[in-house]
């Protein structure tokens, strides 16, 4: 066991030295694809070849903000993985609906729905910040689905405010004083957020669970909160890697624990 689990880590740290050492910004993206989802078009790309891993990243993001300028799309790639990764509705370049009955768990639901549009059973699943919640969600909803689940950038409790009018307008200001100013785009990431309510952790559920589980935040990201969830969700890693909540995914370590659980949780290693 010992010799094994040393020759893994030096295969991936030898992989994490050629991936950190490419030129983010000039790795190429895939071809755009698009599927139909309950009637809204989303973006798609799929990279790779080997275990399928569904990427789902978080709010106001994009498959490039959220996973391929950060170097994860191109690690797991080089560590023989078939990456799936999509912009959620809303987001990048994903139909924007403004009506907030369009998200929710239909967010939830275009995972499970892009797997089955590419004919793939089970995937290992990878959320960050909201990504995590609908990653979670999925594997609750569905979890014959999901090999393992992956959540970042997220914790317990998760408070979920009373929808209002005021709550409205609150993530409405927040949004144009981060400098979303394209109305259309605003109005449905404002919707995408207080459709966020229909998508809380069912504690007692999470004690139940059975998928294998990995947690991992950043050491200046509210590390109590995801250790906090690791806690109480049975089946459960926590890891902690530098950074605050945007800086973590980027870091080599969080790419260096991503792939170790992957590895561990391979179907052919069960």
């Amino acid at each position: 066991m010992k010799i094994g689990t040393k020759v893994i880590k030096i295969s991936i740290q030898s992989l994490l030295t050629m991936v950190f050492a490419l030129q983010l910004s000039s790795v190429a993206a895939a071809e755009d694809r698009f599927f139909t989802s309950d009637g809204i078009q989303i973006h798609f790309v799929d990279e790779g070849r080997g275990t399928p891993v569904l990427l789902i990243h978080g709010y106001t993001s994009d498959i490039d903000g959220g996973w391929r300028n950060r170097g994860v799309i191109n690690g797991l790639i080089s560590a023989g993985y078939r990456v799936v990764a999509y912009d959620n509705r809303g987001h990048g370049k994903s139909d924007k609906p403004k009506d907030v009955s369009m998200y929710g768990l239909n967010m939830v639901e275009d995972g499970r729905r892009l797997l089955d549009y590419l004919d793939i059973d089970r995937a290992h699943v990878v959320g960050y910040s909201l990504g995590a919640w609908l990653a979670n969600k999925l594997r609750e909803l569905h979890p014959d689905r999901v090999i393992s689940l992956s959540v970042g950038g997220t914790g317990w409790p998760i408070s979920s405010p009373t929808l209002t009018n005021e709550l409205i307008e609150h993530v409405d200001q927040q949004l144009r004083d981060k400098g979303f100013r394209n109305e259309k785009d605003r109005a449905a990431l404002v919707a995408v957020r207080v459709s966020s309510l229909e998508i809380p952790a069912i504690e007692s559920e999470l004690g139940q669970n059975k998928v294998p589980m990995l947690v991992i935040v950043g050491e200046q990201d509210r590390p109590e909160r995801a250790q906090k969830l690791a806690e109480i969700t049975s089946n459960t890693k926590f890891k902690m890697v530098p950074g605050d909540h945007g800086a973590a995914p980027q870091t080599p370590e969080f790419l260096e624990a991503l792939l170790e659980f992957l590895d561990e949780n391979q179907p052919n290693r069960q």
